[in-house]
């Protein structure tokens, strides 16, 4: 059988009040598939880069406030 998908585009300012109203383990989970899916591309780009001190921008919202 073949595994139907479904593609949403979801807003960043809802997807991060999402985030933030999770309970912590639900955040902890949620940090490790993330990180799952987000290590084997940086090392395909051959740059494993820390995107918490390289990419500062990652973390502000449109308006300039930490995320």
């Amino acid at each position: 059988m073949m595994q139907k998908t479904v593609t949403i585009q979801i807003p960043f300012e809802l997807l991060f009040d999402a985030i933030a109203s999770l309970e912590l383990e639900e955040k902890r989970r949620l940090w490790q598939l993330l990180d799952r899916e987000i290590r084997p591309a940086q090392e395909n780009h051959g740059k494993a880069f820390d995107w918490l001190h390289d990419e500062p921008d990652l973390y502000t919202l449109e308006d300039g406030k930490p995320v």
